[in-house]
């Protein structure tokens, strides 16, 4: 089902190729962008779907325990089930309430047909496209579907933002587009969640499902003072886009004045485009210190979700490796990567050896010849596989971020998708580890300060066990944050040589690092600004070259060092063109000189950036 649907996005792809709408036109590009995120949200639902038999089998569990879960998920399915049953009833010429379907709606279905249909029918073929996409077979919509399997709206309660719902009619034989409030005699929309809320903490209904719209405001947990007070089992069926999001859904259930804490369960699939999600989530999660490493008894959060967090430089390295590698046929200038071998190599190795023989030795001319050509060969089929969800060897060369390439991950097929995915993790942990046995590694166990110097200023014991074991202490630490303008000039040289060994001279000259100024009505500040392509990068036609710029940059001041936030787009700042030093004699210390249209004019370090002098020191 899965490489089925695959096939069909990557025709679809091909065919917006075929006829010239991924050029750089406004409208062309903005197609593009259609397909990438009808794509994503068409591969997500499918993902959410396939998960079901699980959280139905998970449930049962905890409800032979004595247990009652609660199911958590983002998105309904609602827009798309309303505009179908629109759509039959003004085909039948019909009311939707009277209307009966053989089965639940697919809203997968209804992401790509109408894609198709809104972007593509003017043009010779759609029609085909269209006629196959919705011959698909796809999964039901996952919240009626649960609904259905856990025992029906009687013994389920729904706390979403739907007005309506697919509901089985066992008179009719067949599904009905009902009300939510009918259950309740017709009470208002506003009331049906509180109801429903009240019915499972009463212990009336088992289960309950929540979505982001009753991720808020309502409280689950098995409460002293209410009726159900069976431990709850909160089990997240789909992860939310935003970890704020995340936590505030896990909180429904974990709160104050609870009989029992919840027992939380992640269900997630072994399709790899998946970790695009819990990725984004993860990453969020491990820069929130007070949830991961402010608990004591949450000391191995961080530990447990760096696995899930790939936006690191680790994992930036990792994958510039990865594609490199698939790019080159297998050729790496590396040695560390020359005999690394992804989990599945040795399997696709013994392929076509007789029955019986086994590999030869490692590290023998036969055995590295076999391998050189069984990975060339996979490289070859990677690189035809990258290429049809649009990462050919010209996207991927200029460097692209890591998200992008998990987003056109959910687009190939499943075993591609493990084998890539398997790769990149096998070359992740030996980047890693050399990280950590060169002492460069930065884990998320302990938090670095952001400076080059502390130093302790007082510590006074402020309280003490009465036994004597433990005492605490109030400690004041000086941290000196600043950067001086020579440590600033090594970070920009450093990133223009990494950006001219990667991309080429010319993207260095126009990649955006450099000194700027801001603008400002009584003074200039100078800051460094550093491009951060992890964060994505954009095509920009600059002096008449296309080159890929970063859509954020780093910018880094004299007195505060790092920013902590990035800067989007450089609107207030200008670049520097020319800039040198010189050992000021009053001082002693080192001046930046700048060339302004105005002349040569000294740089002098405030405590917001580099502040020029008043005057201008001499005239071009």
């Amino acid at each position: 089902m899965y490489d089925a649907a695959v096939s069909m996005w990557q025709d679809t792809r091909q065919f917006m190729v075929d006829n010239g709408l991924t050029g750089g036109r406004w409208g062309q590009s903005n197609r593009m962008s259609q397909f990438y995120a009808a794509q994503l949200r068409f591969f997500r639902q499918l993902c959410t779907a396939a998960k079901v038999d699980t959280v139905v089998r998970l449930c049962q569990e905890a409800l032979d325990e004595e247990k009652c879960p609660v199911i958590g998920l983002q998105s309904t399915g609602e827009a798309r089930t309303a505009d179908f049953v629109a759509t039959m009833a003004q085909s039948k010429g019909a009311d939707d309430d009277e209307l009966v379907f053989e089965s639940f709606v697919e809203p997968a279905a209804l992401i790509l047909s109408n894609f198709i249909e809104r972007t593509l029918l003017e043009y010779p073929g759609a029609r085909t496209l269209l006629h196959r996409a919705k011959n698909l077979v796809l999964p039901k919509n996952p919240l009626d579907d649960l609904i259905d399997r856990l025992g029906g709206a009687k013994n389920v309660a729904e706390m979403t933002g739907r007005n309506k719902r697919m509901e089985r009619d066992t008179q009719a034989g067949g599904y009905r587009y009902v009300k939510r409030t009918d259950y309740y005699g017709g009470c208002s929309v506003d009331d049906v969640n509180i109801l429903e809320r009240a019915a499972f903490q009463s212990g009336h209904k088992n289960v309950a499902i929540i979505s982001d719209a009753a991720s808020a405001g309502i409280s689950l947990h098995a409460e002293k003072n209410a009726t159900n007070t069976k431990q709850r089992v909160q089990i997240t069926l789909e992860l939310a886009w935003s970890a704020d999001k995340t936590v505030q859904q896990l909180g429904r259930t974990h709160r104050s004045n609870q009989v029992t804490p919840p027992i939380y369960k992640i269900v997630s699939t072994n399709i790899c485009g998946e970790h695009r999600f819990a990725s984004a989530v993860a990453h969020r999660l491990q820069q929130l210190g007070a949830l991961t490493q402010g608990d004591r008894r949450a000391a191995s959060a961080s530990e447990a979700m760096a696995a899930f967090n790939l936006q690191t430089k680790w994992a930036r390295e990792a994958l510039r490796t990865t594609l490199n590698i698939i790019i080159t046929g297998g050729y790496v200038k590396d040695p560390t990567y020359e005999t690394l071998n992804p989990p599945w190599l040795e399997d696709m190795m013994r392929e076509g050896l007789p029955a019986g023989q086994d590999l030869p030795e490692p590290g023998t001319p036969e055995y590295s010849s076999r391998r050189h050509a069984v990975l060339n060969r996979w490289c070859s089929a990677a690189s035809i596989e990258l290429n049809a969800v649009g990462l050919g060897a010209n996207k991927t060369k200029n460097g692209i971020a890591i998200n992008t390439v998990l987003n056109r991950l959910l687009g190939m097929r499943v075993a591609m998708q493990a084998q890539f995915f398997g790769y990149f993790s096998t070359i992740l942990d030996k980047v890693v580890s050399k990280a950590k046995k060169d002492g460069t590694y930065e884990g998320t166990g302990i938090i670095k300060p952001g400076c080059d110097k502390i130093t302790l200023r007082s510590s006074e014991v402020i309280c003490e066990h009465p036994n004597g074991a433990a005492a605490t202490s109030h400690t004041i630490f000086d941290m000196d944050r600043g950067v001086p303008f020579a440590k600033a000039k090594k970070l920009l040289d450093d990133e223009l040589e990494r950006v001219r060994a990667e991309q080429g001279d010319a993207a260095a000259d126009r990649c955006g690092a450099g000194f700027y100024f801001s603008e400002s009505a009584t003074t200039r500040f100078f800051s460094l600004a550093l491009p951060r392509t992890e964060r994505g990068m954009r095509e920009a036609k600059i002096r008449g070259v296309n080159l890929m710029q970063a859509n954020y940059f780093r910018i880094i001041r004299p007195a505060t060092g790092v920013s902590y936030c990035d800067v989007h787009i450089l609107v207030s700042l200008r670049r520097l063109l020319v800039f040198l030093t010189y050992d000021c004699q009053c001082t002693g210390c080192s001046v930046l000189m700048v060339w302004l249209p105005c002349g040569l004019i000294a740089v002098w370090p405030g405590p917001l950036g580099y502040l020029i002098t008043p005057h201008v020191i001499c005239s071009p």
